[in-house]
């Protein structure tokens, strides 16, 4: 229902402006534009160990040339680290930050 309501970026929509890295899920997906690399990610699509996002996201970094594209930017929501009060302390966020954070730091 959410998707049918709500357009997302997608292999369709953004064919030929970047890479997607066997993405299935538009929900989470990657692009690359000039010499940075952007990552976005869904805390409320599963995403802990053995999920199709995590492994998504370990190809996904493993892809990047770093000579071609030194910056990588991840996106999050719900956002790991906010001064929104409405996201704070949200059971997925912490979750998800534990399951990728370092994923992320090390590629």
């Amino acid at each position: 229902a959410y998707q049918a309501r709500f357009v997302h970026s997608g292999p369709d929509e953004l064919e030929g402006r970047g890479t997607f890295g066997g993405m299935s899920s538009s929900l989470y997906y990657s692009y690359s534009a000039g010499p940075a690399h952007f990552i976005h990610l869904a805390s409320y699509a599963p995403f802990g160990d053995g999920s199709e996002q995590k492994a998504w996201l370990k190809a996904d970094l493993a892809s990047i040339d770093r000579k071609e594209t030194p910056w990588t930017f991840a996106v999050v929501h719900a956002p790991w680290y906010n001064s929104n009060k409405a996201h704070q302390g949200e059971v997925e966020e912490g979750m998800m930050r534990e399951s990728m954070e370092e994923m992320l730091c090390e590629g």
